[in-house]
């Protein structure tokens, strides 16, 4: 998170910030299962930064990450190049669909979705992770059209 807010010049609390107040797209789903890559749609709240060089070897199931402008979900365990700038307790991909969410696929985000992050404190991190093992998270999404 500091190279993100050093690369952006400002503090990591407005990277948290900005992050979340803007909605982002679904621009593309790949790379690892499920990964959605992120388009944030408020220019003027656009974060950037390079990618690594060289990825790492480990990125944690539920990493939220940024490249260039692109932010990105790890759904899975997986190698990863992007910046890591937090982590999300729900899952967006399940390979054996036991939460009622898969029941028609195993991964949540379709191309041209939108997503709103909410930055949660530790307590409630946890709170929401012990409700998705316990199958008993409920997603919060809403139907809406999106008009240009």
């Amino acid at each position: 998170m500091g190279f993100i807010a050093k690369s952006n010049h400002i503090s990591p609390e407005e990277v948290v910030r900005v992050h979340s107040e803007t909605i982002h797209w679904v621009g593309m789903i790949g790379f690892t299962p499920g990964s959605p890559q992120l388009m944030q749609l408020k220019p003027s709240m656009l974060l950037s930064v390079p990618k690594y060089t060289s990825p790492r070897i480990y990125t944690p199931m539920g990493t939220i990450a940024l490249g260039g402008s692109i932010t990105a979900i790890y759904p899975v365990v997986s190698p990863g190049g992007y910046q890591m700038m937090g982590l999300t307790p729900v899952p967006i991909y399940d390979r054996f669909q036991s939460l009622s969410i898969f029941e028609k696929s195993p991964v949540l985000l379709r191309i041209g979705d939108r997503i709103k992050f909410v930055s949660v404190d530790v307590e409630e991190f946890d709170y929401i992770r012990q409700k998705v093992w316990e199958c008993s998270y409920e997603y919060k999404i809403k139907q809406e059209t999106f008009s240009l």
